[in-house]
């Protein structure tokens, strides 16, 4: 078999008299003795899931992972389906994404290797997690991130049975995450939900028939409140725009669940371009799609939107590093830019100075350090200003909100690691948690004239001075968006 296959893709043969009708003669063959359906992966409840990580190892079509497409994948394939195998994921040999692994997907690489007319579905990174039945009260997870722009989540199933009081819940976080965002669908509405230490709630109507297989996708690419739900039937679509922002997922996780009903061949996926970014950054609160007191607001106004921003208020350096271990597992950028440390002050809450960097910001920053070199990846590491962290009314009285970063910022220049000096760009002083500016009309501290805010993020100038030192220490940035 091996060498027929091999002689019919051959560029010269002396088969070539008989080369178009063997190809068809083979294909006819597939076609009418080689139908498998493969396997789902098995699901017992939500705590043991098999996550496949959708990585870009192989290229859609080169099953073999040799780089190419050709008559070798062909035979990859025919053996897959005549012997079967428990160690080749089913992503990588179901070429045309229909689920089943058989003359189909022989047919497909065919065509592609015979025509430029007939290209391969286009290549998916992510991560996939399959169940053949999902029942009352069970859950598809996938594991945390805190992907802010251009992600994916996909939801494919088949309806087996629905209560009147059906409920089905897509999510990217939950309640307790702050700024996680979440889907509920039933029988005549779709609520949104937002985490924002209390349930922000919006609800639209739903005018499918929920019968049969039934695909959701919600796309949010470079909105930081709306996302795109579309909700496949057999008969029916339905596209709206929902709220939307889905950043943090530390504590329950990326996941599809079913209340009150019964779902057959459930398929949860979460991906993006994102992951084919070269560029990652990872950060908090001073990270934003569009507000202009944040400076990656900036960034993507000029153009720079081929970036994954990984980030939500508040967040810690201890979750934001496990969000990177996970992405790890499925992609890999060529730089990765770590902006943490805003919420890991040095100090205790009766100080304000410490000799010494947070303990948990330097045990993530080592590891982030130690994944970079694992992976082949440019780390960036950056400063982080100083801030009083209080209001206007207490100014230096409020020593427990003060946020000292001197420590951190000294470990980081003696690193020998690239960083961006944000602490330098706004002039911000370890001593007083002052910026350039304080006091003026160009003060850089939001709060400083309004006794209701807390005195830790900049204003768009503050922003704009931040933005302007990012390109200033990486500038590699202005190429990279240019390929």
């Amino acid at each position: 078999t091996f060498f027929l296959l091999s002689q019919l893709f051959a560029p010269t043969n002396f088969l070539l008299p008989l080369k178009n009708f063997l190809k068809v003669t083979l294909v006819l063959i597939c076609v009418l003795t080689l139908t498998v359906q493969a396997s789902s992966t098995q699901f017992i409840d939500s705590e043991t899931l098999n996550i496949n990580p959708l990585a870009a190892d192989y290229a859609t079509g080169d099953v073999n992972g040799d780089g190419l497409v050709n008559s070798s994948d062909i035979v990859y394939v025919y053996n897959y389906i005549a012997n079967g195998s428990d160690t080749i994921p089913l992503y990588i040999v179901d070429i045309n994404d229909d689920e089943q692994v058989n003359s189909a997907d022989i047919t497909a690489i065919y065509s592609f290797i015979v025509s430029d007319d007939s290209p391969l579905p286009e290549e998916i990174i992510g991560f996939e997690v399959q169940s053949p039945q999902l029942r009352n009260g069970e859950t598809l997870t996938i594991p945390q991130n805190s992907v802010k722009n251009n992600k994916y989540i996909r939801f494919s199933t088949t309806v087996n049975s629905l209560d009147e009081n059906f409920k089905l819940i897509l999510s990217h976080g939950y309640r307790g995450d702050y700024l996680g965002s979440w889907v509920e669908i039933t029988h005549d509405s779709i609520i949104s939900f937002t985490y924002m230490n209390t349930d922000v709630v919006y609800k639209y109507s739903n005018p499918l028939t929920l019968t049969g297989k039934i695909d959701i996708e919600i796309k949010k690419e470079l909105s930081a409140t709306m996302a795109r739900l579309t909700i496949k039937t057999t008969t029916d679509t339905l596209a709206t725009s929902i709220k939307w922002f889905g950043e943090n997922a530390v504590t329950n996780g990326i996941f599809a669940k079913i209340e009150n009903g019964s779902l057959g061949n459930s398929q949860l996926e979460w991906g993006g371009d994102c992951l084919k970014s070269k560029v990652w950054l990872f950060g908090d609160s001073y990270f934003s799609l569009n507000d202009p007191k944040r400076w990656t607001t900036y960034m993507l106004q000029d153009g720079y939107t081929d970036v994954l921003l990984n980030a939500y208020g508040g967040a810690k350096s201890t979750q934001i590093i496990k969000d990177f271990e996970n992405l790890l597992q499925v992609a890999k950028p060529e730089y990765a830019v770590w902006c943490m440390g805003m919420n890991d002050k040095d100090n205790k809450s009766n100080a304000i100075t410490a000799s010494d960097p947070n303990a948990s910001w330097l045990e993530a920053t080592e590891k982030f350090l130690n994944l970079c070199e694992k992976n082949n990846i440019v780390p960036i590491l950056s400063t982080i200003p100083t801030v009083v962290g209080g209001k206007k009314a207490l100014y230096g009285n409020d020593i427990a909100n003060f946020r000292y970063h001197g420590a951190k910022n000294k470990w980081v220049r003696d690193s020998g690691v690239r960083y961006v000096d944000f602490a330098t760009a706004v002039g911000a002083n370890d001593s007083t948690g002052y910026w350039s500016g304080e006091g003026t009309e160009e003060h850089y501290l939001e709060g400083t004239d309004d006794e209701n805010d807390t005195r830790v993020h900049p204003t768009k100038y503050g922003a704009l001075a931040l933005y302007e030192q990012f390109l200033k220490d990486f500038p590699e940035i202005l190429s990279i968006m240019k390929e």
